[in-house]
C-alpha cells in the first residue's frame, strides 16, 4: 500500500469489496494495531501507529 485515506462516520459501517490479496485485511489491521506498517511512518487520527501504538489502541478502546 502506497497511501490510503479512509474516513468513517461515528455510527457507521463501511465495505472494502475487492479481489483476493487486494489489501482489504491489511488496510484494516495496520490502524488497529494488528499487523505492523513496514512504511517509515503510518498515521491514524493522527497517532504515529509504529511509534505510538498504545495511544492508539487507547483511542480504539473509548469508541
Amino acid at each position: 500500500m502506497a497511501c490510503v485515506a479512509l474516513s468513517v462516520a461515528p455510527g457507521k459501517t463501511y465495505g472494502c469489496p475487492g479481489p483476493n490479496d487486494a489489501g482489504k485485511t491489511a488496510t484494516v489491521k495496520m490502524p488497529v494495531t494488528l499487523l505492523a506498517s513496514s512504511a517509515k511512518r503510518a498515521e491514524a487520527t493522527g497517532y504515529d501507529i509504529s511509534r505510538e501504538p498504545g495511544e492508539m489502541r487507547s483511542r480504539i478502546r473509548r469508541s
